[in-house]
């Protein structure tokens, strides 16, 4: 429900822009992406109509097979003042039969020859020798409430070009022209295990994750990491927490847009692979603490980073201010290799609705 400044129902056939926040996606991006694959999304706001005297907006998702909690910012614009409508809610996963793909292989031998042109080491004689590969996925319903997803590779080994959350550079490899399939990763991770359990407000998992402390600037905390995550939305209570053993170091940039499209010189090198988040920042010009407009945007299609070097293109050019002179920033969080010994990082979140909701 959208409602004005003064907590009036907005009317029936109004236009309300809205932004969802990562991983989740609004349904009208996947055409406007198959549409301009060369030029991006041209930074395009996702907008929405009330349908209702009531102010009821109808926001289309794209579909997704992660659960979780869903952050939707609506905003309304009255006499030149930006009024926003916070929206949250569950995405649950839809029931569906258990489906289970795998690829197991082994040998087994055992090694006694000795007189041969060069001679087994005497460590390597009369032993039985094993090597084999264990690989699967299985996703389905256990006792009825609980959704388990479980991915394995015995030989799985991280992989510094790829990164985390197992997106492809699509230029890595070769080029598909007029592709209109869409690539998900239901369980990614930089280890050997993967695991997800799941029911109606609640998860837990252990694999590549996002922390997505994104509620409010000065406990901001998004980043990209391996190890336990886990999350319970209920009527009162939000809670949120996680665990990790990482060796690589969070960093954080502001780059103020010069009119072209790029290269714009991060502070970091040897970024990791799908750990950089960027969005672009309108903020008012007298107050600079006031941001008027956030865009949020997606790697290989708004534009494109290199890892190793720290830099980054856009597929359009970044204006220094906007229609109304307010400053525009690159704002830029990312992880980067540190070579050290892997630490500790864990935090968690709870937050609770007091008043019957009003605080």
């Amino acid at each position: 429900r959208v409602t004005d400044k003064t907590g009036r129902p907005v009317r029936a056939g109004t236009v309300v822009p809205f932004t969802v926040d990562q991983p989740y996606t609004a349904a009208v991006e996947v055409a406007l992406e198959q549409s301009r694959q060369l030029a991006g999304r041209e930074r395009s706001a996702n907008t929405a109509f009330v349908v209702g005297d009531d102010g009821l907006a109808f926001l289309a998702l794209q579909p997704t097979t992660q659960a979780g909690a869903v952050h939707v910012a609506v905003s309304l614009t009255e006499d030149k003042v930006v009024h926003t409508n916070e929206i949250r809610a569950w995405l649950a996963a839809s029931a569906k039969d258990w489906v289970v793909v795998g690829f197991g292989a082994g040998s087994l031998g055992y090694d006694m020859l000795s007189k041969r042109q060069s001679g087994l080491p005497k460590s390597e004689r009369n032993s039985v020798v094993t090597d084999g590969q264990l690989a699967f996925y299985a996703k389905g319903r256990v006792k009825g409430s609980w959704l388990a997803t479980i991915a394995y590779d015995s030989d799985r080994k991280y992989d510094p070009d790829r990164g985390l959350l197992g997106t492809i550079d699509p230029d890595r490899y070769y080029t598909v022209y007029g592709d209109g399939s869409r690539q998900g990763y239901d369980a990614a991770t930089r280890r050997k295990l993967y695991l997800r359990l799941e029911r109606r407000e609640f998860y837990a998992l252990f694999g590549d994750f996002e922390t997505g402390f994104t509620d409010t600037q000065l406990t901001r905390y998004n980043r990209t990491l391996n190890g336990v995550k886990t999350a319970y939305e209920g009527k009162r209570i939000r809670a949120t927490g996680f665990a990790a053993h990482t060796d690589t170091l969070y960093s954080r940039d502001e780059i103020q847009g010069n009119g072209l499209s790029g290269p714009y010189r991060l502070s970091g090198r040897d970024i990791v692979p799908n750990s950089d988040k960027l969005r672009l920042e309108t903020r008012d010009r007298f107050r600079s603490e006031l941001i008027v407009s956030t865009t949020q945007l997606t790697r290989h299609i708004d534009y494109d980073i290199d890892t190793s070097m720290g830099t980054v293109r856009f597929r359009q050019p970044i204006l220094s201010r906007d229609s109304n002179l307010n400053p525009t920033f690159i704002v830029a969080d990312y992880e980067v290799e540190s070579g050290r010994s892997a630490k500790l990082a864990a935090a968690a979140r709870v937050a609770t609705k007091l008043a019957n909701g009003r605080v």
